[in-house]
Order: C-alpha cells, then structure tokens, then sequence
C-alpha cells in the first residue's frame, strides 16, 4: 500500500513523489553531463517501505555500527578501507625483511669470522719465520710477543664470529 508524500513527509522523509521528467524544468535537466535527456515512460510511483532496504529504515543507533540486519544487502566488508600499494609493500617488508636478517647476519659473522682467521694464519706464519731466524736478541724476542698477541687476538675474532655465526642459525 503505497503512501503519499502528504501522510509520511513528516515522519519518513524518503518516502516522497519521485518528479517525472517531465514536470522538471529544461534549465534543470543536466544533460551535458548524463547525455541526451530520454523521456520517462514510468508513471509516477511513490518510494514505498517495501522497496527501501531494512538498513536504511533502522538507523545505525539501534543496529549498531559495523552490523547488518538479516536480508539486507549490506555488508560489513563493503564499509571498511582496503589496504593501498603502500599498505601491501609495508606489511611484505615487515614480513620479508626479519626472514632475511637472520641469514644476512650469519653470513657477516662467517665472512668476519674467515678474514680475522686468515690474518691469524698470516701472523702464524711470520711467527714462523721470526722462530726460525731467531739468534737471542731482546728485539726479536719483543717481536715474537708481539706477533704471539696478534695471532690470539685474531683468532680468538675469528673462533667467536663463527661460534656467533653457528648461535644467529640455529635460534
């Protein structure tokens, strides 16, 4: 049972006499925008409670925000933002970038590691020489110290860059 726009203008503001084409003005119609005008060939009808959605008929206030009611088209997942490019490119670094961190790491320890033994081996093999030309002076028994420290500092380095290489893997 359709209403008129006398019974329900005060209480239900959507439920007005939709204006045919006919009755609107020529200085009104926008046909720049939409194309040429066509002529309406529906008669008047009024919007009646039958044709409006529930949603739109129950404010938010008694459903709630974020719920739809049973039979309604709408929806929750249409009234949310979706995620931009930006949004996808951050949550794939978030999640990329930790994942590689960790064998990134290891790696460094494992190449710091090497370089530090490799100059350990150097000092062990200077060490050699210097033991194998030494004659009892006090200068060459300084420099054997020397290269004696070197070669602890340096492969002491090394060892603890590759037990830390070994711990970053492994946890």
């Amino acid at each position: 049972m359709p209403l008129s726009s006398k019974d329900s203008g005060a209480f239900f503001p959507n439920l007005v006499d939709a204006p045919s084409r006919e009755e609107v003005p020529l200085s009104e119609i926008r046909d720049h925008c939409n194309g040429p005008v066509r002529p309406s060939t529906s008669p008047k009808t009024p919007i009646s409670l039958v044709t409006l959605p529930l949603s739109a008929v129950i404010p938010s206030a008694i459903r709630g925000p974020g719920q739809y009611l049973p039979g309604s088209s709408r929806r929750y997942h249409r009234g949310v933002a979706k995620p931009s490019l930006v949004d996808h490119g951050i949550s794939l670094v978030k999640h990329v970038v930790p994942a590689l961190m960790r064998p990134i790491r290891s790696l460094w320890n494992e190449v710091i590691g090497f370089i530090f033994l490799s100059f350990a081996f150097l000092g062990l093999v200077r060490g050699y020489r210097e033991v194998r030309a030494y004659d009892g002076e006090p200068r060459d028994v300084f420099g054997l110290i020397l290269i004696g420290f070197f070669v602890a500092i340096m492969g002491g380095f090394g060892i603890s860059s590759f037990l830390r290489a070994r711990k970053i893997s492994r946890s």
